[in-house]
Protein backbone atom coordinates (compact mmCIF):
# COMPACT_ATOMS: atom_id res chain seq x y z
CA UNK A 1 0.00 0.00 0.00
CA UNK A 2 1.76 3.48 -1.07
CA UNK A 3 1.32 5.92 2.18
CA UNK A 4 1.59 9.69 2.12
CA UNK A 5 1.80 12.53 4.98
CA UNK A 6 -0.50 15.47 4.04
CA UNK A 7 0.85 19.10 4.84
CA UNK A 8 -2.05 21.24 4.04
CA UNK A 9 -3.55 23.44 6.37
CA UNK A 10 -7.02 25.01 6.54
CA UNK A 11 -7.24 28.84 6.19
CA UNK A 12 -6.97 31.06 9.23
CA UNK A 13 -6.84 28.35 11.44
CA UNK A 14 -5.88 29.16 15.03
CA UNK A 15 -4.67 26.19 17.35
CA UNK A 16 -6.41 27.86 20.44
CA UNK A 17 -9.77 25.63 20.91
CA UNK A 18 -9.19 23.02 18.06
CA UNK A 19 -8.73 20.05 20.06
CA UNK A 20 -11.43 18.47 16.98
CA UNK A 21 -12.15 18.18 13.37
CA UNK A 22 -15.06 20.84 11.89
CA UNK A 23 -16.93 21.11 8.65
CA UNK A 24 -15.87 24.67 8.43
CA UNK A 25 -11.99 23.95 8.71
CA UNK A 26 -12.64 21.96 4.78
CA UNK A 27 -10.42 24.20 2.11
CA UNK A 28 -9.61 23.47 -1.11
CA UNK A 29 -6.32 21.42 -1.65
CA UNK A 30 -3.43 22.99 -3.80
CA UNK A 31 -4.56 21.32 -6.73
CA UNK A 32 -7.91 22.96 -6.64
CA UNK A 33 -10.05 19.63 -6.52
CA UNK A 34 -13.59 20.40 -5.66
CA UNK A 35 -14.88 21.27 -2.62
CA UNK A 36 -17.94 23.57 -1.62
CA UNK A 37 -18.79 25.07 1.40
CA UNK A 38 -21.99 26.26 2.70
CA UNK A 39 -23.69 27.68 5.33
CA UNK A 40 -23.37 25.29 7.94
CA UNK A 41 -22.13 22.66 5.66
CA UNK A 42 -19.64 21.64 3.33
CA UNK A 43 -18.93 18.69 0.59
CA UNK A 44 -16.00 17.17 -0.77
CA UNK A 45 -16.65 15.19 -3.79
CA UNK A 46 -14.55 12.61 -5.16
CA UNK A 47 -11.07 14.17 -3.86
CA UNK A 48 -8.75 12.74 -1.16
CA UNK A 49 -10.16 14.02 2.26
CA UNK A 50 -6.20 14.14 3.34
CA UNK A 51 -5.51 17.27 1.67
CA UNK A 52 -8.94 18.97 2.59
CA UNK A 53 -8.21 19.36 6.65
CA UNK A 54 -4.93 19.34 9.13
CA UNK A 55 -5.11 15.18 8.55
CA UNK A 56 -2.25 13.62 9.10
CA UNK A 57 -0.99 9.65 9.21
CA UNK A 58 -0.79 8.04 12.38
CA UNK A 59 -2.14 11.10 14.45
CA UNK A 60 -5.70 10.97 16.42
CA UNK A 61 -8.26 13.27 15.68
CA UNK A 62 -11.98 14.02 17.11
CA UNK A 63 -15.32 14.94 15.12
CA UNK A 64 -17.00 17.68 16.36
CA UNK A 65 -19.57 17.52 13.61
CA UNK A 66 -21.75 15.13 11.86
CA UNK A 67 -20.35 13.66 8.39
CA UNK A 68 -21.67 11.30 5.77
CA UNK A 69 -19.06 9.30 3.27
CA UNK A 70 -18.50 7.24 0.37
CA UNK A 71 -15.41 5.97 -0.86
CA UNK A 72 -15.27 5.76 -4.91
CA UNK A 73 -11.69 4.95 -5.27
CA UNK A 74 -8.38 3.66 -3.69
CA UNK A 75 -7.90 2.49 -0.58
CA UNK A 76 -7.49 3.92 3.31
CA UNK A 77 -6.57 1.81 6.78
CA UNK A 78 -7.98 3.86 9.50
CA UNK A 79 -9.16 3.63 13.37
CA UNK A 80 -12.73 4.60 13.96
CA UNK A 81 -13.24 4.67 17.77
CA UNK A 82 -10.54 2.11 18.62
CA UNK A 83 -11.69 -0.42 15.93
CA UNK A 84 -9.87 -0.79 12.64
CA UNK A 85 -11.42 -0.85 9.11
CA UNK A 86 -10.09 -1.09 5.78
CA UNK A 87 -11.91 1.68 3.12
CA UNK A 88 -12.54 0.55 -0.35
CA UNK A 89 -14.59 1.16 -2.81
CA UNK A 90 -18.23 0.85 -1.91
CA UNK A 91 -17.31 1.54 1.68
CA UNK A 92 -19.93 3.87 3.27
CA UNK A 93 -20.45 5.37 6.77
CA UNK A 94 -21.52 8.45 9.04
CA UNK A 95 -19.04 9.77 12.12
CA UNK A 96 -20.79 11.55 14.65
CA UNK A 97 -19.46 13.80 17.19
CA UNK A 98 -17.21 12.62 19.31
CA UNK A 99 -15.98 9.92 17.15
CA UNK A 100 -11.99 9.38 17.14
CA UNK A 101 -10.57 8.65 14.08
CA UNK A 102 -7.00 7.89 12.97
CA UNK A 103 -5.81 7.33 9.59
CA UNK A 104 -3.17 5.03 9.28
CA UNK A 105 -2.18 4.43 5.39
CA UNK A 106 -3.90 5.34 2.37
CA UNK A 107 -3.13 4.78 -1.47
CA UNK A 108 -2.25 7.76 -3.92
CA UNK A 109 -5.44 6.91 -5.57
CA UNK A 110 -7.72 7.55 -2.68
CA UNK A 111 -11.34 9.15 -3.51
CA UNK A 112 -14.27 10.20 -1.36
CA UNK A 113 -17.45 12.13 -1.23
CA UNK A 114 -17.68 13.66 2.09
CA UNK A 115 -20.89 15.85 3.27
CA UNK A 116 -19.61 17.83 6.45
CA UNK A 117 -22.34 19.53 9.02
CA UNK A 118 -22.04 21.56 11.78
CA UNK A 119 -23.18 20.90 15.18
CA UNK A 120 -26.99 21.70 14.53
CA UNK A 121 -27.61 21.42 10.80
CA UNK A 122 -29.34 17.93 11.39
CA UNK A 123 -31.16 18.32 14.61
CA UNK A 124 -34.60 18.61 13.10
CA UNK A 125 -33.95 15.02 11.38
CA UNK A 126 -35.70 12.17 12.51
CA UNK A 127 -32.53 10.64 12.77
CA UNK A 128 -31.02 12.84 14.78
CA UNK A 129 -31.41 10.88 18.35
CA UNK A 130 -30.06 7.55 17.08
CA UNK A 131 -26.90 9.45 15.36
CA UNK A 132 -26.13 12.49 15.77
CA UNK A 133 -24.41 14.39 18.44
CA UNK A 134 -23.23 10.78 20.03
CA UNK A 135 -20.48 8.98 19.79
CA UNK A 136 -21.07 6.78 17.04
CA UNK A 137 -19.15 5.55 13.89
CA UNK A 138 -21.07 3.29 11.36
CA UNK A 139 -18.90 1.92 8.83
CA UNK A 140 -20.21 -0.90 6.35
CA UNK A 141 -19.42 -1.81 2.53
CA UNK A 142 -21.96 -2.00 0.23
CA UNK A 143 -22.98 -3.98 -2.95
CA UNK A 144 -21.84 -2.62 -6.04
CA UNK A 145 -25.46 -1.82 -6.90
CA UNK A 146 -26.69 -0.05 -3.82
CA UNK A 147 -23.07 1.87 -4.07
CA UNK A 148 -23.88 3.28 -7.29
CA UNK A 149 -27.59 4.37 -5.44
CA UNK A 150 -25.29 6.11 -3.02
CA UNK A 151 -22.91 7.51 -5.50
CA UNK A 152 -25.92 8.92 -7.30
CA UNK A 153 -27.34 10.90 -4.33
CA UNK A 154 -23.94 12.33 -3.90
CA UNK A 155 -23.83 13.71 -7.50
CA UNK A 156 -27.66 15.06 -7.28
CA UNK A 157 -26.62 17.04 -3.94
CA UNK A 158 -22.97 18.31 -5.41
CA UNK A 159 -24.83 19.47 -9.13
CA UNK A 160 -27.23 21.30 -6.93
CA UNK A 161 -25.54 23.21 -5.25
CA UNK A 162 -22.96 24.20 -7.77
CA UNK A 163 -26.20 25.96 -8.99
CA UNK A 164 -26.25 27.84 -6.06
CA UNK A 165 -29.93 27.83 -5.98
CA UNK A 166 -30.91 25.68 -3.05
CA UNK A 167 -32.07 25.86 0.49
CA UNK A 168 -30.79 24.46 3.74
CA UNK A 169 -34.21 22.16 3.39
CA UNK A 170 -32.62 20.80 0.01
CA UNK A 171 -29.41 20.02 1.71
CA UNK A 172 -31.20 18.41 4.68
CA UNK A 173 -33.84 16.24 2.98
CA UNK A 174 -31.19 14.64 0.73
CA UNK A 175 -28.98 14.20 3.60
CA UNK A 176 -31.18 12.47 5.39
CA UNK A 177 -32.85 10.69 2.75
CA UNK A 178 -28.90 9.16 2.33
CA UNK A 179 -28.83 8.65 6.42
CA UNK A 180 -32.39 6.96 6.20
CA UNK A 181 -30.73 4.21 3.31
CA UNK A 182 -27.72 3.99 5.23
CA UNK A 183 -29.87 2.82 8.19
CA UNK A 184 -31.85 0.22 6.69
CA UNK A 185 -29.42 -1.31 5.21
CA UNK A 186 -27.11 -1.71 8.36
CA UNK A 187 -30.49 -2.64 9.75
CA UNK A 188 -30.74 -5.76 7.77
CA UNK A 189 -27.09 -5.89 8.19
CA UNK A 190 -27.83 -6.52 12.22
CA UNK A 191 -30.85 -8.75 11.80
CA UNK A 192 -28.22 -11.04 10.01
CA UNK A 193 -25.45 -10.17 12.65
CA UNK A 194 -27.64 -10.99 15.93
CA UNK A 195 -28.25 -14.55 14.74
CA UNK A 196 -24.59 -14.81 14.44
CA UNK A 197 -23.26 -12.77 16.99
CA UNK A 198 -22.98 -14.72 21.07
CA UNK A 199 -23.25 -12.90 23.82
CA UNK A 200 -19.32 -12.69 24.55
CA UNK A 201 -19.30 -10.43 21.13
CA UNK A 202 -22.01 -8.34 21.78
CA UNK A 203 -20.40 -7.29 25.56
CA UNK A 204 -17.64 -6.65 24.10
CA UNK A 205 -18.79 -4.24 21.59
CA UNK A 206 -20.89 -2.73 24.54
CA UNK A 207 -17.42 -2.38 26.51
CA UNK A 208 -15.49 -0.29 23.39
CA UNK A 209 -18.59 2.09 23.46
CA UNK A 210 -18.17 3.12 27.13
CA UNK A 211 -14.40 3.53 26.41
CA UNK A 212 -14.67 5.54 23.60
CA UNK A 213 -17.44 7.55 25.30
CA UNK A 214 -15.77 7.41 28.92
CA UNK A 215 -11.90 7.18 28.79
CA UNK A 216 -11.09 10.61 28.44
CA UNK A 217 -11.41 10.55 32.78
CA UNK A 218 -12.39 6.77 33.47
CA UNK A 219 -9.39 4.27 33.91
CA UNK A 220 -10.38 1.82 35.85
CA UNK A 221 -11.80 -1.82 35.49
CA UNK A 222 -14.63 -1.35 38.44
CA UNK A 223 -16.10 1.94 36.47
CA UNK A 224 -16.48 -0.27 33.34
CA UNK A 225 -17.76 -3.70 34.92
CA UNK A 226 -20.37 -1.61 36.92
CA UNK A 227 -21.59 0.34 34.06
CA UNK A 228 -22.00 -3.11 32.32
CA UNK A 229 -23.36 -4.77 35.55
CA UNK A 230 -20.43 -7.96 35.15
CA UNK A 231 -17.98 -8.31 37.94
CA UNK A 232 -14.21 -7.11 37.11
CA UNK A 233 -13.31 -11.40 36.33
CA UNK A 234 -16.25 -11.71 34.07
CA UNK A 235 -15.03 -8.71 32.27
CA UNK A 236 -11.46 -9.16 31.83
CA UNK A 237 -12.03 -12.80 30.47
CA UNK A 238 -14.91 -11.34 28.04
CA UNK A 239 -13.07 -8.90 26.08
CA UNK A 240 -9.45 -11.21 26.09
CA UNK A 241 -11.61 -13.99 24.27
CA UNK A 242 -13.65 -11.64 21.99
CA UNK A 243 -10.05 -9.42 21.37
CA UNK A 244 -7.30 -11.09 22.86
CA UNK A 245 -6.75 -8.15 24.34
CA UNK A 246 -7.07 -7.05 28.21
CA UNK A 247 -9.61 -4.68 28.86
CA UNK A 248 -6.76 -2.41 29.89
CA UNK A 249 -5.15 -2.80 26.68
CA UNK A 250 -8.46 -1.33 24.86
CA UNK A 251 -8.53 1.75 27.91
CA UNK A 252 -5.08 2.48 27.46
CA UNK A 253 -5.16 2.81 23.67
CA UNK A 254 -7.77 5.51 23.86
CA UNK A 255 -6.63 7.03 26.77
CA UNK A 256 -4.23 7.56 24.91
CA UNK A 257 -5.21 8.87 21.64
CA UNK A 258 -7.43 10.81 24.00
CA UNK A 259 -4.51 12.83 25.19
CA UNK A 260 -2.35 13.08 21.71
CA UNK A 261 -5.36 14.78 20.27
CA UNK A 262 -5.15 17.20 23.29
CA UNK A 263 -1.36 17.23 23.12
CA UNK A 264 -1.43 18.39 19.29
CA UNK A 265 -4.77 20.15 19.10
CA UNK A 266 -4.92 22.72 22.03
CA UNK A 267 -3.09 24.51 23.87
CA UNK A 268 -3.79 23.42 27.36
CA UNK A 269 -1.16 23.22 29.51
CA UNK A 270 0.14 19.47 30.64
CA UNK A 271 -1.07 20.09 34.27
CA UNK A 272 -4.47 21.43 32.53
CA UNK A 273 -4.51 18.53 30.53
CA UNK A 274 -3.41 15.92 33.18
CA UNK A 275 -6.45 17.48 35.37
CA UNK A 276 -8.90 17.19 32.58
CA UNK A 277 -8.24 13.51 32.12
CA UNK A 278 -8.87 12.79 35.37
CA UNK A 279 -5.02 12.31 36.84
CA UNK A 280 -4.25 13.00 40.06
CA UNK A 281 -1.50 14.77 39.26
CA UNK A 282 0.99 16.49 36.25
CA UNK A 283 3.37 14.08 37.28
CA UNK A 284 1.56 10.56 37.27
CA UNK A 285 -0.11 11.95 33.59
CA UNK A 286 3.57 12.54 32.26
CA UNK A 287 4.85 8.84 33.23
CA UNK A 288 1.38 6.77 32.10
CA UNK A 289 1.99 8.41 28.68
CA UNK A 290 5.77 8.15 28.36
CA UNK A 291 5.32 4.56 29.36
CA UNK A 292 2.82 3.92 26.80
CA UNK A 293 4.10 6.40 24.19
CA UNK A 294 8.19 6.14 24.89
CA UNK A 295 8.14 10.14 24.97
CA UNK A 296 6.90 12.80 27.11
CA UNK A 297 3.97 14.71 26.79
CA UNK A 298 6.00 17.67 25.97
CA UNK A 299 8.42 15.60 23.78
CA UNK A 300 5.66 14.56 21.88
CA UNK A 301 3.93 18.24 21.56
CA UNK A 302 6.87 19.17 20.11
CA UNK A 303 7.29 16.33 17.37
CA UNK A 304 3.82 17.17 16.24
CA UNK A 305 3.89 20.82 15.99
Amino acid sequence: MITFASHFRGKGMKKENIEQLRYDQMHEDAAGNPVYAGEGFSMIFGSNILYHADIHLGTPYQCNDSRLFIVTSGEMDITVNLLDHHFRPGTVGYFGKGCNIQVNAVTADFAIHVLLFEQDYLVDSSLYKTYYGKDTGLVMTLEADKAQIVEDMFSLLWNIVQTGVYSKDVVVSLAVSMMHYFDTIRHRQLEHEKKNTSRREELFKEFVILVNAHSGRERGLSFYAGKLCITEKHLCLTVKSASNKTPGEWIDRATVANAKVLLRRSDLQIGQIADRMNFPRSSAFSKYFKRHTGMSPQEYREQES
